[in-house]
């Protein structure tokens, strides 16, 4: 299966909230976005171009293959070092600092988390912390980390949640969380580099820009045209070259504009709204016909289970049994 294919197939098999999520992974395993977090949201690059921050990440001498690849191959997404709570990653990656040398593998580590539901049940930025914890727990005998008691190795690790459909009082919001040194006593500092060894990142992009302002060349108005706006897909592809230097590889624009990631957001959001307009005014009437109905576009748009369907559409237990078996009937 092609490349321009898989993602394809992964968003067909996933129900309306996972395909966003989907689709921002995509969309930041490339190299050519990722420095745009690293420039906007770390002290390490920001002084540097876009171009010469790629040259950064996942930067093994003599391997051409991963140097010159556009989409990084990233390290392994499943931690399961504690039994009973298992941590699966968006995007983890490392990266080498500038000035490094150049059989220096990697300077820090480096996770990405898309995060469709921004309140959750739970405090979101709780979990951030848990995470980039975790990871640089990890480095301890680790691929990338250090071994044994050579604490003064541990690599510095960046967790950076982009948070999309948040509600409208956080649009904009950048708030990153570091730890800090607080002399209690006699003034004393230590050298920054031994405590600085985590940072979160959270980001809510603004759902609404002036996409004609061709001043505003921001990387929040970036994330707003990727993962919030409703543009036509040419014009998506027009602010991206234009205002931002970024020429798709040829799968991403496939998958981008044929796709479109906005497009299945904004197309679930309003297939689920009439969904459940259409199931309201069905029970109101007694129409089980129409939530069997509703129920099998469901299935066949999103490509779920019946069980799958009928949860999302919070369909009352007592009519489940009739509308499972009406549809087997069908079949």
């Amino acid at each position: 299966m092609s490349k321009r294919f898989k993602l394809a197939d992964t968003i067909n098999h996933k129900d309306p909230k996972k395909a966003l999520d989907e689709y921002c992974k995509k969309i930041l395993s490339f190299k050519c976005i990722l420095a745009r977090f690293l420039k906007d949201y770390t002290e390490e690059y920001k002084d540097l171009e876009i171009d010469d921050i790629v040259m950064y990440i996942e930067a093994i001498p003599d391997i051409d293959y991963i140097i010159d690849n556009e989409e990084i191959l990233g390290l392994n997404l499943e931690d399961h070092s504690i039994v009973g709570a298992e941590v699966d990653y968006d995007i983890l990656f490392f990266a080498r600092l500038p000035g490094e040398a150049d059989n220096v593998k990697a300077g820090f580590l480096i996770n990405i988390e898309a995060q469709n539901d921004s309140n959750p049940e739970y405090p979101l930025l709780s979990r951030a912390v848990y995470y980039v914890c975790r990871i640089l727990a990890g480095e301890k005998n680790g691929v990338i980390g250090f071994e044994k008691s050579e604490y003064g190795n541990i690599k510095k690790v960046y967790s950076m949640w982009i948070c999309i459909g948040h509600p409208n009082y956080k649009d904009g919001v950048i708030n990153k969380y570091t730890l800090n040194e607080t002399c209690l006593g006699r003034e004393w500092h230590s050298p920054m580099m031994y405590y600085d060894l985590i940072t979160v990142v959270m980001i809510y992009p603004k759902k609404h820009y002036d996409y004609n302002d061709t001043s505003d060349k921001s990387t929040m108005k970036l994330w707003s045209i990727l993962f919030e706006s409703e543009l036509p897909p040419e014009e998506i592809k027009r602010q991206l070259i234009e205002n931002y230097d970024i020429l798709l590889p040829e799968d991403l624009e496939q998958e981008v504009f044929e796709m479109s990631g906005y497009g299945d957001y904004v197309e679930n959001k309003g297939l689920k709204r009439g969904l459940e307009q259409g199931l309201e005014q069905g029970l109101e009437q007694g129409e089980i016909k129409a939530t069997i109905e509703l129920t099998k576009k469901l299935m066949k748009t999103t490509n779920v289970s019946i069980e799958k369907a009928m949860d999302m559409l919070e369909l009352p237990q007592e009519i489940r049994p009739t509308v499972i078996e009406k549809i087997k009937n069908q079949e």
